[in-house]
């Protein structure tokens, strides 16, 4: 059996991981990537590569759904989360009116991942532990958080699915700096690195059961380098687990750990595939795979599980010859698929 596959917004590691995952399996497809921009490695490793509107078009749905229509898409992969998030909205229009099967979760559950507040308020209410957080713009309370836990403290955006624009704060100064930002910010406790940082990916099946787990430990982050090794750490495992099981995400989760005095801490849920998926397919546990296996051909799975082992992750780059329709400009909507040269299109993302 032939699939064909579809995964957007090929620009960044979260796509990427996602192609590296699906070449790790064992089915034969064909894979088509849609970007609205002329860059994005991922972009050129596939079978055709497609210049689509941008997400804040209100054409970008309708491109997508005409790709899956025309292609015969049986799945979709969205290949940043914040796509994950648009394609929540209409994943069942799209399997009704195409027959693709749109691998994300529902709205829902993706927002508890995607508004940082809401994940704090979520945590909690589960009774789970939380990093305390306030919002910015309430001064009594991030002066009572400061007076409670002393500096540094952390000042993030409350929407996003990652950490960009993130800033440590370890005095007065640097504090007041950062949150005259825009608005929309929080400020939440510095969770010690007692232990390290865990990033535990997850494979939740329909019934809500864990389909399998992989605990990854962060060894370093300097620079364009970040090193992880698999690790058994039964505690992290356990309570990220339990997160998972109450996010109830379709698919793949990841939940983010950082052990501290009082416990393995969540500061982060991200019910989607994140830039670790293909190097967890590397380990041996496949979420792509397993996504493909349960959610489109109604397969059970599980367990699904990984091996030991370390993996780097750094920057690389593709060189891209490009022959055909040129970008008009960032920002302007475009449907114009650009021609490659076939040992080009076909290169393996690696």
């Amino acid at each position: 059996m032939k699939l064909n596959v579809l995964v957007t917004a090929p620009g960044g590691a979260l796509a990427s991981g996602i192609v590296k995952a699906l070449r790790l399996t064992p089915f034969e497809f064909r894979l088509i990537t849609a970007s609205g921009f002329p860059w994005g490695a991922a972009l050129y490793a596939a079978d055709r590569g497609v210049i689509v509107p941008q997400t804040a078009d209100d054409s970008y749905i309708p491109a997508i759904k005409r790709i899956c229509a025309e292609e015969r898409i049986d799945a979709v992969f969205a290949g940043s989360a914040h796509e994950a998030l648009l394609l929540s909205h209409v994943r069942d229009e799209i399997h009704h009116e195409t027959g693709a099967t749109v691998m994300v979760s529902d709205t829902d559950t993706i927002m508890v991942g995607y508004d940082r507040w809401l994940s704090v308020r979520f945590l909690k209410a589960g009774g789970f532990n939380y990093p305390e957080t306030v919002q910015a713009g309430d001064r009594n309370a991030v002066v009572r958080m400061v007076g409670r836990f002393g500096y540094p403290v952390v000042v993030k955006s409350r929407m996003g699915f990652n950490a960009g624009g993130l800033v440590v704060a370890g005095d007065e100064e640097t504090l007041e700096f950062a949150i005259r930002r825009p608005k929309g910010l929080l400020v939440q406790e510095y969770l010690p690195n007692n232990d390290g940082e865990y990033a535990v990916g997850l494979f939740i099946k329909r019934d809500g059961v864990i389909g399998g787990a992989i605990c990854m430990r962060r060894v370093d982050a300097s620079g364009s380098m970040v090193v992880m090794e698999a690790a058994d750490a039964p505690e992290v495992g356990a309570e990220a687990g339990r997160v998972a099981a109450a996010v109830r995400p379709a698919g793949p989760c990841t939940v983010r750990i950082r052990m501290t005095d009082r416990g393995p801490v969540t500061f982060a849920v991200e019910p989607y595939c994140s830039a670790e998926t293909g190097a967890r397919a590397a380990f041996g546990f496949n979420e792509v795979e397993a996504a493909i296996r349960h959610y489109l051909l109604g397969e059970d799975v599980g367990p699904v599980c990984g091996r030991e082992g370390m993996f780097v992750r750094y920057y690389d780059e593709v060189l891209v010859h490009l022959e055909g329709p040129r970008s008009k400009g960032a920002g302007a909507p475009r449907e114009a698929e650009h021609v490659m040269p076939p040992e080009v299109q076909k290169a393996p993302l690696a």
